[in-house]
């Protein structure tokens, strides 16, 4: 984690539910529509664990990074072999 970021959730309606046999993140096509329930502004050292079943966005003023851990699922994406450097 560098930097500051915040993360804004927000309930989501029936029609933007993922199905429940469905684990990992999944993408929410359009602009969630439900109520918002908060936001968790995360800095240096800072863990965060968002809820389940509810949408959530990333947002920074400047750069910053984040390290996100999942449940693998539809859209997960692995990149770690090609991110890792070996000899």
């Amino acid at each position: 984690m560098d930097g500051e970021v915040e993360v804004r959730l927000r309930q989501l309606p029936v029609g933007q539910q993922a199905p429940a046999d469905l684990e990992g993140s999944i993408a929410v096509e359009g602009e969630p529509e439900g109520a918002p329930m908060g936001w968790v502004k995360a800095t240096r050292g800072h863990m965060t664990l968002l809820p389940v079943g509810a949408a959530y966005q990333f947002h920074a003023d400047r750069p910053s990074v984040i390290l996100m851990q999942t449940i693998g699922g539809r859209d997960t994406v692995y990149k770690w072999a090609e991110i890792i450097q070996t000899s």
